[in-house]
C-alpha cells in the first residue's frame, strides 16, 4: 500500500513528536525510510501549507515525496470541483486547495491518503469525499501506529 499524507498529519505528527527532540528520531526515520521506499508520499501544494521550517527541511532531502499532478489528475480535479464545490475553499488567499489535489492524485493513482481530518456526514471534506468517490484513508494516529511503527 502507498500511503499520500495531508498537511493535517504532518502538523499532528510534528505536535505528538517533535521533530527537533532526538527522543522522537525514530518515528522520523521511519516516514523517511517509508519516503526512500516510494511507500509514503504528499503533493506540491502540501509544501505550501507547511508552515514549520524544520518540517519543510526535513521532506527537503527527499526530492520525489511531493508528487505534482498529471494531466489525468488535472482531469479528475475538474470532474471532483463540480461534485464537491464545498471542497474548494474560495475564503482566503492562506488556503491552497490541496485537498481536491490530493484526493485525485489519491484515486488516480491508487493511494491511500493519511489525514487528521475526522468523517462528517454534512461536511465535504476528505474523509467524506474518500468514501464517495472510494479512495482509502486512514487516521494519522491509526497510521503511525498500525502501519509506520509495523513497517
Amino acid at each position: 500500500m502507498k500511503y499520500l499524507i495531508d498537511t493535517s498529519s504532518l502538523i499532528d505528527i510534528n505536535k505528538w513528536y517533535n521533530i527537533g527532540l532526538p527522543e522522537f528520531d525514530f518515528i522520523w526515520d521511519r516516514i523517511g525510510t517509508a519516503v526512500r521506499s516510494l511507500k509514503l508520499s504528499s503533493i506540491f501544494l502540501v509544501e505550501s501549507e507547511l508552515k514549520d521550517k524544520e518540517i519543510r527541511d526535513f521532506f527537503k532531502k527527499y526530492p520525489g515525496f511531493y508528487l505534482n499532478p498529471n494531466s489525468e489528475d488535472q482531469e479528475r480535479v475538474t470532474i471532483l470541483i463540480e461534485k464537491y464545490p464545498e471542497l474548494v475553499k474560495l475564503r482566503s488567499t492562506k488556503n491552497s486547495d490541496a485537498d481536491i489535489f490530493l484526493i485525485s492524485i489519491a484515486r488516480n493513482r491508487e493511494f491511500c491518503i493519511i489525514t487528521s481530518e475526522k468523517f462528517a456526514q454534512s461536511k465535504q471534506n476528505i474523509p467524506g469525499v474518500c468514501k464517495m468517490e472510494n479512495v482509502e484513508y486512514i487516521d494519522t494516529n491509526k497510521f503511525i501506529t498500525e502501519v509506520l511503527l509495523r513497517w
